[in-house]
């Protein structure tokens, strides 16, 4: 039941990162509905080096335009969403005197601008905290608990806005996203079948 439900995860993760990649890229290169017209050749009175002039677009195009921004909208705030709902359940699920960030604060990240320093504390936090229940039960099996892939997913995130690399920068950010909601859920899943240990160190 503890693989099905991992293989489960893993592909709704898969599923939403592939809607995110149709948004982004179709974001990128929108329905040019105002292009344009191009001069007809055979009208000698055109003049070649004068600018024609754009026209305006229509409030049907206009609205088609709000509704294709308005879906690419949505759908990156339900995966962002989505992830914050997982992220926040990793941290209830330990005791509250090994976490090193409370649930709630992991909704910061719907902050613009804002989220892109956010995700380096909420992406490191959270395996530093499973790192102190672990290591509170002698139990250094589980490494660094996602920290390292924590780290990059958030600096792949931010080469994702530079345009030479953006594009393989979000693909790494999406598989390093994945790996790190299932690493962790399976971890959650440890603490929650493990109970809860004897207070320790906290790092």
């Amino acid at each position: 039941m503890h693989r099905r439900a991992l293989r489960a995860m893993g592909t709704v993760l898969l599923g939403l990162a592939g809607l995110f990649t149709f948004a982004v890229a179709s974001a990128v290169q929108p329905p040019e509905l105002f292009a344009q017209q191009p001069d007809d050749p055979f009208d000698f009175n055109n003049d070649p080096f004068e600018m024609g002039e754009q026209r305006q677009p229509s409030p049907a195009e206009l609205m088609f335009v709000l509704f294709f921004y308005g879906i690419i909208i949505a759908v990156s705030l339900g995966i962002t969403i989505f992830i914050i709902i997982l992220l926040s359940g990793l941290l209830k699920a330990l005791p509250q005197e090994y976490r090193l960030m409370e649930p709630g604060m992991v909704w910061l990240m719907l902050i613009p601008c804002f989220n892109i320093i956010w995700i380096f504390f909420v992406f490191v936090r959270i395996p530093k905290s499973y790192q102190n229940y672990f290591r509170a039960r002698g139990d250094y099996s589980v490494g660094d608990c996602g920290e390292s892939i924590g780290l990059w997913y958030a600096i792949c995130v931010v080469l994702s806005m530079i345009p030479c690399v953006g594009a393989i920068a979000g693909i790494a950010a999406l598989i390093l996203l994945i790996v790190f909601l299932v690493k962790l859920h399976g971890l959650k899943g440890q603490v929650q079948q493990g109970g809860k240990p004897t207070p320790g160190v906290q790092f």
